[in-house]
């Protein structure tokens, strides 16, 4: 689901090669959901029409989870049944029986019994998983386990859910946040641009469900283009003289690379959802929902983002391969002069030998990757390029400044 409309272009095209008996290539494509909707755009039609057999693995049934959690002990070894009938239950209302939702409930639930001491996990305990998993507040029966005992207390307690109107949840009776710092000052001393609201995440996500389109949308016009309903993001950047890169990374990386990226985010029901990250300083980070802004504390993001980002950046030079060793031409001329510590001054605009990607170069780049924490491999890869390409200031958006320098 990550591939480009490019690649899955290539790919119809190697299916092209045949004898007048048989087809030489069998390819088959595996992904999330989102390779459903990838193949679904208009520009990929040809592509799906190559397709002969299709088949999407739906979630789990009740009936399975417990052969499936069954299974996965097995393979880790246990020859023990470590979840009772009803904490089975438990992990199958709050996951629905998405697998990826079942391993992370399931593993929890599991260091919550080690930690507790217990030879087996019970209804109880799996439930305590979901909440921490899911940040869902206490239920009604779980507080009194945990307050005081007292008169006034138990007052207190019954006059909040007292006045919970029907159909609402005690947790929505919250106490509304205080007015961030920022909203209170003179109008003299207001930042021009408004600060966006701060919100939570479940306020957020379920707005964002299905819209790559308007993801999108918004990542191109942090960098001044439109989006068309013809042509996909990353064509009309590249039209442009920009390029895409999908990958998976962590939120450091993504501040090191310092370019606005589209997020894939999950709700806490499993669903797909795309924001794009359009800020990032100190513990929050501003994300665009459907051309609106808001501010989200950073902390948070891992339970709702697996790693997976697109991001648009700006080459130096045409380029859709890796720079290795033993390429020569201009492009390599130009990594040997950009790299830190190159063998004369940057100022003289010159390198030491020809455009040749030796042993010498190679070693070069890896000593940057090592420093901004990429696997040293030794190739001029995306990654390493647009890490050179914010060294040398090329213009852009960024996500914030010099953050995050190694």
């Amino acid at each position: 689901q990550n591939l480009s409309g490019e690649v899955l272009e290539q790919l119809r095209l190697l299916t092209n090669l045949e004898t007048s008996s048989r087809k030489l290539l069998q390819i088959i494509l595996i992904g999330q959901p989102e390779l459903r909707d990838q193949l679904a755009r208009t520009e990929l039609r040809q592509v799906a029409q190559r397709i002969t057999a299709r088949y999407h693995l739906g979630p789990l049934e009740r009936s399975d989870l417990a052969d499936y959690l069954q299974h996965r002990l097995a393979i880790a070894g246990s020859r023990r049944q470590l979840f009772t009938s009803r904490a089975v239950s438990a992990l199958y209302r709050a996951s629905r029986g998405i697998p990826r939702l079942v391993n992370v409930l399931a593993d929890r639930a599991l260091l919550g019994a080690y930690a507790r001491e217990e030879s087996i996990v019970g209804r109880g305990t799996a439930r305590r998983a979901v909440r921490e998993v899911f940040d869902r507040p206490e239920t009604l029966s779980g507080l009194r386990r945990w307050v005081l005992p007292g008169l006034l207390v138990s007052v207190v307690v019954l006059a909040v859910f007292g006045r919970t109107p029907p159909g609402e949840s005690p947790a929505r009776m919250a106490v509304p946040p205080a007015i961030p710092a920022a909203a209170m000052a003179t109008k003299e001393a207001a930042p021009e641009l408004p600060v966006p609201p701060a919100k939570t995440w479940e306020d957020v996500l379920p707005a964002g469900v299905g819209a790559r389109r308007l993801a999108e949308n918004d990542l191109l016009r942090l960098w001044g283009l439109a989006g068309s309903e013809t042509e996909g993001m990353c064509r009309t950047a590249q039209a442009a003289g920009l390029d895409c890169l999908t990958s998976v990374g962590s939120l450091a990386l993504l501040g090191q690379l310092d370019r606005p990226a589209i997020l894939h985010l999950r709700t806490a029901e499993g669903g797909a959802a795309f924001g794009t990250l359009a800020r990032l300083q100190d513990e929050k980070l501003e994300l665009l929902i459907g051309g609106k802004a808001v501010e989200l504390p950073a902390e948070d993001l891992p339970r709702y983002w697996l790693g997976e980002f697109t991001l648009i950046w700006r080459p130096m030079f045409p380029l859709n391969q890796e720079l290795r060793r033993g390429d020569q031409g201009t492009a390599v001329a130009w990594l040997a002069r950009s790299l830190p510590d190159a063998a004369e001054s940057p100022e003289t605009g010159r390198t030491a030998g020809p455009g040749l990607f030796d042993n010498q170069l190679e070693t070069r780049v890896k000593q940057f990757q090592l420093r901004y924490g990429l696997l040293p491999d030794g190739i001029a890869g995306p990654k390493t390029l647009i890490l050179l390409d914010r060294q040398l200031g090329t213009p852009g958006p960024r996500l914030a400044g010099n953050h995050l320098e190694p």
